[in-house]
């Protein structure tokens, strides 16, 4: 007698993470942009809220940056003067040296 084939179940087979395209594929977290900076998450919070920095997108709770724009960021600090943080926690650039001021006419009427 013949023997009935069946066919297989069907396989679901997940597809390997590198050749996947997920939906956040070219973004990355806060906490994965730290590490590959070398800062501590703080430190990109901060950054957010003084409006320096990678630009983010906030999805609920969570910040995601784009890995092109982390990249232009990168580059762009190549082209700026550096930022002094002072003790107050104020941020200033180097100052250029001014040309002095005229002395004052006249005083106070005593």
């Amino acid at each position: 007698m013949d023997r009935l084939e069946t066919s297989p179940e069907p396989r679901t087979e997940t597809p390997h993470p590198e050749t996947s395209t997920s939906l956040l594929d070219g973004w990355m977290s806060r906490a994965e942009l730290a590490e590959a900076l070398g800062v501590c998450v703080d430190t990109l919070i901060r950054w957010e809220r003084r409006r320096y920095g990678p630009k983010c997108v906030k999805a609920g709770r969570k910040a995601l940056y784009k890995r092109s724009t982390v990249l232009a960021w990168l580059d762009a600090q190549e082209n700026t003067a550096p930022e002094i943080e002072t003790s107050t926690g104020k941020r200033r650039t180097p100052k250029t040296a001014r040309p002095a001021r005229p002395p004052r006419i006249g005083g106070r009427a005593a």
